[in-house]
């Protein structure tokens, strides 16, 4: 089934008056009637207290995600379809980049970072990463995708679980 992906799909911002316990938010976010998972996960803050900050910095990135979700997909894509040809099982039918995209499912956003509340939360080392569900195109494990600065895709998505 293919998925269509789209701005308006972000339904939902965080705001002050989510709950944080040590350090760590959790979320859902609708795009596009689908729920994506949200973890923001930072150290040295304390819960509650830069909420609206945290907030509004997990926002950008989300944002950012979101609108951005196509080409997402199609790096991915690009990156991966090679390797899923090689998974194939015996009687299926090769897959272009296209089929890839339109089976993968980002499935949970992952954002980490030092409570620093005198700069943005930076993306460093890797510090926002995107999970997509990969619809047994490689038995059930998980495509991990690491975002860097400038929201540079990693140059080697990677399997997982």
């Amino acid at each position: 089934m293919s998925r269509q992906w789209k701005n308006d799909d972000f339904q939902r911002e965080f705001s002050e008056s989510e709950k944080w316990t040590n350090s760590t938010y959790l979320s859902d976010v609708k795009i596009k009637g689908s729920a994506v998972e949200i973890v923001v996960e930072l150290e040295n803050c304390e819960p509650n207290e830069h909420a609206t900050y945290i907030a509004k910095i997990a926002n950008q990135h989300i944002k950012w995600i979101v609108s951005n979700i196509e080409m997402i997909l199609s790096y991915v894509a690009s990156k991966m379809t090679s390797l899923a040809n090689q998974w194939l099982q015996e009687g299926e039918s090769e897959m272009t980049e296209e089929d890839f995209k339109k089976r993968i499912l980002l499935e949970r956003i992952s954002i980490s970072g030092v409570g620093e509340f005198d700069t943005n939360i930076p993306i460093k080392d890797g510090n926002i990463i995107l999970y997509f569900f990969d619809d047994e195109i490689f038995a059930g494990h998980t495509i991990q995708v690491f975002v860097y600065e400038g929201y540079v895709l990693d140059e080697d998505p990677t399997l997982i679980g």
